[in-house]
């Protein structure tokens, strides 16, 4: 009897671990598809012709996430927050936030953060008439989200994202 109630214990453990190992295999494949998408998107990125830096008002957001009237998204909440002050960059300050932020999703590290999420810039990044690009970012929390084509996660923002914003 004992000997049964080991065997189905070992059988389980081995089980678990065979589990693990291909949970673990799925997530590490969804990682690399995911960082191959953001190097692809940042070569994207320093090819846009207009990039729209933005105070906004994170304490009044819109439910609605299609009014992108005078907004900025935020997709941590399905919402817009209201873009109290806007300024197109031109020649080397889009050059340099088109840097920082490429630098940035080409870059594996991605530290943990706050998730308070209390955003004061926003950022459109576009090509022609194409947004390629739009969030929030958190200094606080020092985050913003990036979107795949199946979803979205936050990222942290890096130092010199920080700079420029703030310069």
């Amino acid at each position: 009897m004992i000997r049964c109630i080991i065997t189905l214990f070992v059988l389980s453990s081995l089980f678990l671990v065979a589990e693990e190992s291909i949970d673990k295999k799925f997530f590490d494949k969804i990682e690399t598809i995911r960082k191959e998408y953001r190097v692809d998107f940042s070569k994207l990125v320093t090819t846009a012709d207009r990039v729209e830096l933005s105070i906004v008002k994170f304490d009044d957001f819109q439910k609605d996430p299609f009014n992108d009237e005078g907004t900025v998204f935020i997709s941590r909440f399905v919402g817009r927050a209201k873009i109290l002050k806007m300024v197109a960059l031109e020649g080397k300050q889009r050059a340099t936030i088109l840097k920082a932020f490429s630098s940035r999703l080409i870059s594996d590290k991605n530290e943990g953060q706050a998730d308070c999420h209390y955003p004061i810039h926003g950022l459109k990044i576009w090509k022609g008439d194409q947004l390629l690009f739009e969030s929030t970012f958190c200094w606080k929390c020092n985050n913003f989200t990036f979107s795949y084509p199946d979803g979205s996660e936050c990222m942290s923002a890096n130092e010199e994202m920080k700079k420029v914003f703030n310069s």
